[in-house]
């Protein structure tokens, strides 16, 4: 059996001391570090406060809206969903924005243009839907509709390749009949897009032509950006 003299006991106490209060001084830096500052693979830094400097938007980031947006009788356009915002310097080559709508309404003998609007004027048509959807002209359409705008070169020079996915059908009838469904499908790669300054975008429609009765409107939108 070894001794354990008051002495040795006393100086194992002093060196367990000294080890906590290391630990608290450690714990307290990193409690600071860690939970109220996080440094963003951009050089960004991301506090309690929100971010500054680098991409404010480096993390994915998803937004809704609930706001309505319709298109009556008209073959202008008008956007079907909230104009949102890409921030100056946000978008880097990569960087994917996408514009989710919920659609409803009613197709009479036109056919509804869908596509994108950038900065609040001019359309690029994505997909033209054709009067088949209904299968009776005054028949409901109803579905759901994605426009994708992905950065493929940045500068003031800058460049947006948009496409169109999603699925429109005849609500008066049992979903999936043919005819009686829309598959939309669209692509264009080319759109001169200032990355340099802040932008916005949106979903659009427009009828091929005025038919009494025709209107589509969008359900709010959710706003989701991925990528670099």
């Amino acid at each position: 059996m070894v001794a354990y003299t008051l002495d040795q006991a006393q100086r194992d106490i002093a060196a367990l001391r000294g080890q906590i209060a290391h630990l608290q001084a450690n714990a307290t830096f990193l409690n600071v570090n860690v939970a109220t500052q996080l440094t963003l693979p951009d050089g960004g830094i991301w506090t309690s406060a929100g971010p500054s400097g680098g991409s404010p938007w480096q993390v994915g980031r998803t937004q809704a809206s609930t706001a309505t947006h319709t298109l009556g009788n008209s073959a202008s356009v008008a956007i079907l969903s909230d104009a949102w915002t890409i921030p100056a310097g946000d978008a880097k080559v990569g960087s994917t924005y996408v514009i989710e709508v919920p659609l409803v309404g009613t197709q009479e003998t036109a056919n509804l243009h869908l596509g994108v609007q950038f900065n609040g004027s001019g359309s690029t048509d994505l997909c033209p839907v054709g009067t088949v959807v209904v299968t009776v002209a005054g028949h409901g359409i109803v579905g759901t509709a994605r426009v994708y705008f992905r950065c493929t070169a940045t500068g003031s020079g800058g460049n947006m390749a948009c496409w169109i996915d999603g699925v429109l059908s005849d609500s008066t009838i049992n979903r999936g009949n043919v005819p009686g469904l829309a598959v939309l499908t669209g692509y264009n790669g080319t759109n001169s897009f200032n990355t340099t300054i802040s932008n916005t975008i949106a979903m659009e429609g427009f009828w091929s032509a005025t038919s009494a009765g025709q209107t589509i409107t969008g359900n709010g939108s959710t706003y989701i950006r991925m990528g670099p």
